[in-house]
């Protein structure tokens, strides 16, 4: 090997992809030597390059100039990329400068000034990408031609993300009133996939994390920009996704929608169609009946469910009970391990505050579950007034007026045994984490669940300790009680450790 030239092995380089450079460098001394060089750009790009964005407009030509090359030292840096962030839409030329985040969090751009880099070096790349790219619809490929013209980069970032071949997690920060535009591309693009067999672009199938709406600051006063239906829908098509996180998500759709089966069609999210793990929903907006079955009915084996409520915006709450109900009828009813829900006070039930505990029986393998004190007491209460009544029923059917009910009968007071009782069955036994919270709410009137509504009967500490000690639950490892009571008096006295 050693009579070969560096100026040979840096050719051969030329024609290789990186993922053959070190098995290149590492056949003899001599090449390992005569390839320091490109070693030391993929120890650069390794260190640097990792996770990119399009913060830095000088970032995004550097993404499209590597791409561009599929073999040789140019395709070090796209090679490397694992993770990418999106921080924002630009819709012309003069929005190409720098993406920054004010004091206060919240991102703006940089003003004034020429654009930060060359038109006509962005638009020569991305046409000879759009000359390529093969659209199902001739007024896609001339939306694309005009973005591109006008110094839009939605289309641009979209092909940068589907031909990044080891991009494993995108996010999209939250920004107030962005347009989400190459997350818009991106939802053309995969539909190419779905509805002409086009073959999915490479990046798309690495992707296994995808993030909609990542917080750089306290939004508490703030709603943040809208995320659509459609766009989570795609998401959930991705050959190999794993994770989804989707924040101010709005389920209001254009058109009427009979049944699921219409949004199934439309949204071209069929049952079990896809392989996503986790999804999180940080902050639904809106509900929709159709779209959540259709929604919850889409992954072959989910893991986890996180929904976080909304309260500023709702106009129709999302109904707890029925989210439970399409989980036990849908394909992910076995592999379900963690359900949890945050700001409940947008979620709720027909008759509960969030959901009927009681619905999670038909899901088997639930590790990790979050209910409202309220709701499990109260249907506890339910099932021991059930049971109360039906051994009234069964007294007065034996006709002895000597027979007297071992509990009273009064509404307003349940046998502690019997609610401990109905508190311990109404949980299913799989469960290894078991977090409670109380009711909070901003009315007047409505305060948080009262220690002397049920605590008098010590109801709480004991139905906790009789889960412990049920042997029901083997896999049993925390309880986590958050706030669930004002503060007050208590009959029994506080342990002190």
């Amino acid at each position: 090997m050693e009579v070969l030239s560096p100026e040979l092995i840096h050719n051969i380089y030329h024609f290789l992809e990186p993922s053959w450079h070190y098995n290149l460098a590492r056949t003899c001394r001599f090449i390992y030597y005569s390839s320091a060089h490109i070693l030391r750009r993929h120890a650069a790009a390794y260190k640097n390059d990792r996770i990119a964005s399009d913060r830095e407009p000088s970032e995004t030509v550097k993404l499209l100039n590597s791409l561009s090359h599929v073999t040789g030292v140019e395709a070090i840096e796209a090679w490397h990329v694992r993770e990418y962030e999106v921080w924002g839409s630009r819709a012309s030329w003069d929005d190409w400068q720098q993406w920054r985040v004010d004091s206060d969090g919240a991102i703006s751009m940089e003003s004034g000034g020429n654009p930060a880099i060359e038109p006509e070096r962005v638009k020569t790349l991305a046409n000879m990408y759009l000359r390529e790219f093969t659209f199902t619809d001739t007024e896609d490929h001339d939306l694309a031609r005009n973005e591109i013209e006008n110094g839009g980069d939605g289309f641009v970032k979209m092909l940068i993300i589907s031909s990044l071949p080891r991009l494993t997690a995108l996010r999209f920060a939250e920004r107030e009133r962005d347009r989400h535009t190459s997350l818009e591309w991106m939802r053309k693009a995969a539909s190419r996939s779905l509805t002409a067999s086009i073959p999915w672009p490479i990046g798309f199938i690495s992707l296994r994390s995808v993030a909609v709406g990542v917080v750089t600051r306290n939004l508490r006063d703030s709603n943040g920009a809208t995320a659509r239906a459609n766009h989570l829908a795609i998401l959930l098509r991705l050959p190999n996704i794993e994770e989804v996180y989707f924040r101010n998500l709005d389920m209001r759709l254009d058109g009427d929608f009979e049944d699921v089966d219409d949004v199934q069609d439309r949204f071209q999210l069929p049952g079990a169609c896809s392989s996503v793990k986790r999804i999180i929903l940080d902050r639904i907006k809106d509900d929709s009946w159709v779209f959540r079955e259709a929604l919850l009915m889409a992954p072959n084996a989910l893991e986890a469910l996180v929904i976080r409520g909304h309260l500023e915006t709702a106009d129709e709450p999302m109904d707890g009970d029925m989210i439970l109900v399409h989980l036990g009828d849908s394909p992910s009813c076995q592999s379900l391990r963690r359900f949890t829900f945050y700001r409940p006070d947008y979620i709720n039930g027909r008759d509960s505050r969030s959901y009927e505990p009681g619905l999670l029986q038909g899901l088997d393998n639930l590790g990790l579950v979050s209910l409202c004190i309220q709701d499990i007491i109260n249907e506890a209460l339910g099932e021991a007034r059930n049971k109360q009544s039906d051994e009234e029923g069964s007294v007065q059917g034996m006709g002895n007026d000597d027979v007297s009910l071992p509990h009273c009968t009064n509404d307003d007071f349940i046998n502690h045994d019997e609610l401990v009782d109905a508190f311990v069955r109404l949980l299913p036994t799989s469960l290894e984490v078991l977090v409670i919270w109380g009711q909070e709410t901003y009315e007047e009137g409505e305060e948080w669940f009262r220690r002397g509504e049920y605590e008098e009967y010590e109801t709480i500490d004991d139905a906790i300790v009789a889960m412990m000690r049920s042997g029901r639950f083997g896999r049993l490892k925390a309880v986590y009680l958050n706030p669930i009571e004002e503060d007050g008096t208590t009959p029994r006295e506080k342990v002190t450790t």
